[in-house]
């Protein structure tokens, strides 16, 4: 293990480590939001499902089947999260107790009855629109005809949200196994785990089963033992050992979290014996290689969880696009298809253990 990952030693067995594997995509900070998809928005309309990211698409598959259909915490488009097929950055959950709340909160009857109305009405207004926009779309020039198509994309994943939304109003809001988690964003190490907390119910009380997080949203790693500056300042480094040094520390940081998020996955056991860690595909990668140069190649990629066969480093070399890697974990999922936006073929070397 080199020096950042030594932190996730003790779960060797459980993850793939990638290098040599990335979009090809060039735009430094530009690039980043191509994180799950693979494509820029400026590529996206070359594309049958646009710049969709690979949570939103599993979300789309999986729609209807839990009571959120997938969760988006901290942070999303500009990191590469929560792009749907029509362009539309989904709404995030910016603190871990909005997350909490989102996840739990039960007003009671009333507030229940009044989002019955609410989605009600906004499903009829859907309809009305939908019948304008046809009516509006003759005589159209063909570059107006694809910006409406566009429109009923979105107007049509809206509906499905609306449907699915109104088909869980009468279930019941499960309980989770512990209280809002607390959340100081002056304790890094509290808010980091809070984060990490509310991912783990999500998926504990099956409450979704897509779900991202940005994790060093609304924490200041300069409040950790040993780091000065913010992490973005210390990713553009400019190789100059003292901030590299500072680097290390806060990527130790997130990782060690990631750590503890695959043990607590590992000990909650399911009906058939098996772990939730073992029907969880956690991946964690980022949208830019190395921000010292501002470079989207070789980016950070680690799979865990799953079922895949683990305890591996995967060189790619380059020779396959990330979005293989994604099309093999659409394929896991379910998902019956031969390509996932810029994808070649499944990922060779990963396999189903």
């Amino acid at each position: 293990m080199p020096e950042v990952l030594k932190v996730l030693e003790p779960h060797r067995n459980d993850m793939t480590v990638f290098s040599e594997i990335d979009h090809g995509v060039k735009g430094g900070h530009q690039a980043c939001h191509t994180a799950l998809s693979g494509i820029t928005h400026a590529q996206a309309g070359a594309f049958p499902d646009g710049n969709v990211g690979l949570d939103q698409y599993l979300a789309d598959h999986l729609a209807g089947r839990t009571r959120i259909s997938s969760l988006c915490l901290g942070s999303s488009g500009r990191i590469g999260a929560g792009w749907t097929r029509a362009g539309v950055s989904v709404p995030v959950q910016a603190t871990p107790l909005d997350g909490f709340n989102l996840l739990f909160l039960d007003k009671g009857p009333d507030a229940r009855k009044q989002r019955a109305e609410f989605l009600a009405s906004g499903k009829s207004i859907l309809d009305a629109v939908n019948d304008s926009a046809k009516s509006f779309g003759r005589g159209l020039t063909s570059a107006d005809k694809s910006k409406l198509d566009e429109y009923f994309t979105a107007v049509r994943e809206t509906e499905v949200k609306l449907e699915s939304s109104i088909k869980w109003l009468d279930e019941s809001i499960p309980q989770p196994s512990q209280r809002a988690p607390k959340a100081d964003r002056g304790n890094v190490q509290q808010y980091m785990s809070a984060w990490f907390d509310i991912l783990r119910l999500a998926f504990e009380t099956d409450s979704t089963r897509v779900a991202t997080l940005s994790p060093m949203s609304g924490i200041s790693p300069s409040l950790l033992d040993g780091v000065e500056n913010e992490y973005h300042a210390l990713s553009h480094h400019g190789r100059a050992e003292e901030r590299v040094s500072q680097l290390k520390m806060t990527e130790k940081f997130i990782l060690s979290h990631l750590g503890r998020f695959y043990k607590e996955l590992k000990s909650i056991k399911q009906v058939d014996g098996s772990s939730l860690l073992d029907s969880t595909t956690v991946l964690f990668t980022s949208g830019m290689g190395d921000g010292s140069s501002h470079t989207n190649t070789n980016v950070p990629v680690i799979l865990a969880g799953g079922g895949y066969d683990h305890g591996q480093h995967l060189k790619i070399g380059y020779k396959q696009p990330l979005n293989n890697l994604y099309l093999s974990i659409a394929n896991h999922f379910g998902v019956e298809t031969d390509r996932f936006n810029t994808s070649s073929g499944t990922l060779n070397g990963l396999e189903i253990g």
